[in-house]
């Protein structure tokens, strides 16, 4: 139900069309011009066409029909005659009470008696609403999920005949409703971006929705935000050090499992914590989670290091985008990717697959340079693989490509060892 299906029935609607096609009960017709009930049972159905008593009786008597519903005022001439007509329910306005011949004939014929305070002009207008809102609602309607970007249902929206979408559940239960009104007024999903804040790493969407927070450890990039914001950026190994210090500062007990998957995030972005981008406050806070998960963090982070590695399926398509970033300095798009292990070698028996999928890549997506770190926690260096404008990785990092690959000892960090001196390489 609408107010365009409410505007052509009730404010449009200048023939009264009655309720043929759809019947309702006396006592909501009652209800609806603040009637009494003189004659009849509120469970009455009434399905008859409705006329106004504005003419002549004798004229009027061609009008009705059996079973129609006549609006009138104090016509003490007309009453009985539309009844002995086949009027099936009389509406006296103007609060006028019938004389108790009316009354008894309308018994007789199992006819209906109300009498409405209104006027016969506004009488005539309420009835109209007497309708159930099922039997005038549009049952073909536009629906959206929840989780839809506000750009698709726009487009939806826009295209569909309809002034509003409804927002259901997969099991159908009903979450709301979005209107053109409420697209105009341009509506934001709020978000929070943790470990990143650069459109190009974001979430599809992220130019629709409202940024109203940032957790990060990396360089400052470039999304906009429309006010003030919490901005949390700390030179520190792994967001996770600053999440987990967040509890500690506001004196927010960390539940075990909480503990163990920070512990977790701390010691793979610090690479056991050997990272040079590696802190006090990431030791400190990594010591903090261990004594609450109840683990040691050299044993946990090896064994979680080993597992990693234990992939017996190896991809080379997974191995390239699993950990990917991008970066964008001026016109120049460079991809950084990176897996650890603690058997690089393993890794390195498949580098031709990686490089066509990384050759793939970079074409799919017009990069400059693909790059992927294969990091070996155990040697605590990384293989450096790239393909596209090698020249600016050999400038960049100091190194000369064999075959696209080169051995970096104690390189560990793609933050600091790798990507911000492609960024200086790139911007020279």
């Amino acid at each position: 139900m609408n107010q365009d299906i409410l505007a052509e029935r009730y404010l449009g609607d200048f023939e009264l069309r009655g309720f043929a096609g759809t019947p309702v009960t006396l006592a909501a017709l009652a209800a609806v011009i603040d009637g009494e009930i003189l004659a009849g049972d509120g469970t009455c159905r009434i399905a008859g066409n409705v006329l106004i008593a504005a003419m002549e009786p004798e004229t009027m008597l061609g009008y009705i029909n059996p079973g129609d519903v006549l609006i009138t005022g104090d016509r003490k001439r007309t009453q009985p005659m539309a009844l002995e007509a086949g009027a099936a329910c009389l509406i006296i306005t103007g609060a006028a009470r019938p004389d108790e011949g009316t009354l008894s004939l309308a018994e007789e014929r199992d006819a209906c008696v109300l009498v409405s305070p209104h006027d016969t002009f506004a009488t005539a207008r309420l009835v109209s609403l007497a309708h159930r809102v099922s039997d005038r609602m549009d049952t073909h309607v536009l629906f959206v999920e929840p989780d839809a970007l506000l750009s698709e249902a726009t487009e939806d929206l826009l295209a569909s005949p309809h002034r509003e979408a409804v927002i259901v559940e997969a099991d159908g239960t009903l979450v709301g409703i979005l209107t053109r009104t409420n697209v105009a007024r341009g509506m934001r999903r709020r978000v929070v971006l943790v470990d990143h804040n650069e459109i190009a790493q974001s979430a599809a969407g992220i130019e629709d929705a409202s940024v109203v927070e940032i957790v990060d450890h990396h360089r400052v990039g470039d999304v906009q935000t429309t006010g003030p914001i919490l901005f949390l950026n700390l030179p520190v190994g792994s967001t996770a050090t600053i999440v987990a210090d967040r509890y500690r500062e506001l004196g927010v007990p960390v539940p075990a499992s909480i503990a163990g998957v920070l512990l977790s995030a701390v010691l793979t972005d610090t690479v056991l914590l050997k990272s040079p981008t590696t802190t006090d406050t990431d030791r400190d806070i990594a010591s903090y989670l261990a004594s609450i998960a109840g683990l040691d963090p050299s044993e946990f982070g090896m064994e979680m290091f080993r597992a990693r590695s234990a992939d017996t399926v190896f991809s080379a398509e997974r191995a390239v985008n699993a950990d990917l970033k991008e970066y964008r300095i001026g016109d120049t798009v460079v991809a950084v990717g990176q897996i650890e292990t603690v058997d690089s070698p393993a890794i390195m028996d498949h580098a031709e697959e990686i490089r066509v999928v990384m050759d793939s890549l970079r074409e799919a997506r017009r990069y400059d340079v693909v790059l992927l770190m294969v990091t070996d926690v155990v040697r605590e260096g990384s293989e450096i693989l790239a393909t596209g404008k090698t020249r600016i990785v050999e400038r960049g990092l100091g190194v000369s490509l064999e075959n696209g690959s080169a051995w970096m000892d104690g390189v560990l960090s793609r933050k600091k060892q790798i990507a911000a001196r492609l960024v200086d390489a790139a911007s020279g």
